[in-house]
């Protein structure tokens, strides 16, 4: 009987203290905001689409 990586990964990143949710979540927003900055830099820098 062996696990599969992809649910030992799983297991794994499961966070189990509200911190790890937090700081996961701040990282997640961090990056998405990034994203949304790299993937429309005319439509920032105008102030509209």
């Amino acid at each position: 009987m062996r696990i599969s990586p992809i649910r030992s990964f799983r297991l794994r990143l499961q966070p189990r203290s509200p911190d790890q949710w937090f700081a996961l979540g701040f990282i997640l927003l961090l990056v998405g905001f990034f994203f949304t900055l790299l993937l429309s830099p005319s439509g920032v820098g105008r102030g509209g689409r």
